[in-house]
């Protein structure tokens, strides 16, 4: 199961708050939805340009810095509650009304009472009379590929992939945070640029332009590893070096460039996993998105490529959009979403953690 639904869905709502929360920053926007027998809704001052799915404004937008902890951590609910408080917070003046909430957030891997006790916050807070809190690889996959079959490779600070077959169970791949996977991820490739460069500095490792990169970007090895265990959020901060890396990379340094090389095939190991499923023959549709893929002749075209190896029938598709698009949809989806959607999302009468 990829998260919790709160109350039943019905007829889509016509406005709805989404957020696309990841381990880097928090993005919310609320979508105002054209109603099929009402009148088309206002211009909306400060609209924040998301492409949105259907016939939708965003009525504003925020972003937030630095991503939430793990839900299911000790006090994960109030930190990660004060975070989309926030958010909320500077979207209510400009909102009159939220009929549904969807949140997809890093950590969440199924129904959990602390799922639902962020929804119960969130319905409260916003008025809303339905409110999900799932995945951010759900949200991320409807971003992408919208509601069909076929895998997204997400790759950013973490990495994580989802393939959704025609029927039977789903595959989702790594996603383990960075204590225990996210191997193709930002934080992956940039932990080990900083081991490179320490290495090198240490003289027990080949010469890398990465530890003059580590120069530049701390001061030092000694400035490197203060930043680094005095971090408050050191995936993100660890991950920011994986920009260094690809810079090296591109400028010719060998030590980089087989880092960056490295994480080409373990982007192309998640997807192919995620394709490993019983489905029928023929071409199927794979999406990505992430900051990693911003680097087309270094990440995005190697990966293409591997994969066309690993998965002939693999039809890359690129994405439609991002994981706020995700979440809206996930709010407010199409009719012909539901059957997909119910299955990922597990929603179930007897479920018991909704709210009924």
């Amino acid at each position: 199961m990829l998260g919790i639904s709160v109350g039943s869905r019905q007829a889509a709502p016509r406005t709805v708050l989404a957020v696309d929360a990841g381990k880097s920053n928090v993005r919310a926007a609320v979508f105002v939805s054209a109603e099929p027998d009402g009148p088309e809704p206002e211009p909306a001052t400060g609209a924040l340009p998301v492409q949105a799915v259907q016939a939708a404004r965003s009525v504003r937008g925020v972003t937030l810095a630095g991503g939430p902890p793990n839900l299911v951590a000790p006090g994960g609910v109030a930190e990660v509650w004060a975070v989309l408080e926030e958010a909320w917070r500077g979207l209510a003046a400009d909102v009159t009304r939220v009929d549904a909430v969807a949140v997809g957030l890093t950590g969440v891997r199924g129904p959990s009472p602390q799922a639902a006790e962020l929804a119960r916050l969130l319905r409260a807070a916003t008025g809303a009379a339905h409110a999900i809190v799932c995945c951010d690889v759900l949200t991320g996959y409807l971003g992408a590929l919208g509601a069909r079959p076929g895998a997204v490779v997400a790759a950013g600070t973490g990495a994580v992939a989802l393939g959704v077959p025609d029927d039977g169970p789903y595959a989702f791949v790594d996603g383990w945070g960075y204590l225990l996977g996210d191997g193709a991820s930002s934080y992956t490739l940039g932990r080990r640029g900083l081991t490179a460069a320490l290495r090198d500095a240490d003289g027990r490792g080949p010469a890398t332009a990465l530890a003059a990169r580590l120069a530049e970007h701390y001061g030092g090895p000694e400035d490197a590893v203060r930043a680094v265990y005095g971090s408050a959020n050191p995936p993100r901060d660890i991950a920011a070096f994986a920009t260094d890396v690809l810079g090296a990379a591109e400028a010719g340094d060998e030590v980089a460039a087989a880092l960056v090389h490295r994480t080409v095939t373990e982007l192309a190991e998640l997807a192919a996993a995620a394709l490993r499923r019983e489905r029928g023959a023929g071409p199927v549709p794979v999406s990505w998105h992430g900051s990693l893929f911003l680097a087309d002749e270094l990440v995005l075209r190697p990966f293409l490529a591997e994969l066309a190896e690993r998965v002939p029938d693999a039809v890359p598709v690129p994405p439609a959009g991002d994981g706020l698009d995700g979440a809206r949809t996930l709010a407010a989806p199409p009719p012909a979403a539901a059957p997909l959607l119910d299955r990922l999302l597990d929603h179930r009468p007897d479920d018991p953690h909704g709210d009924r």
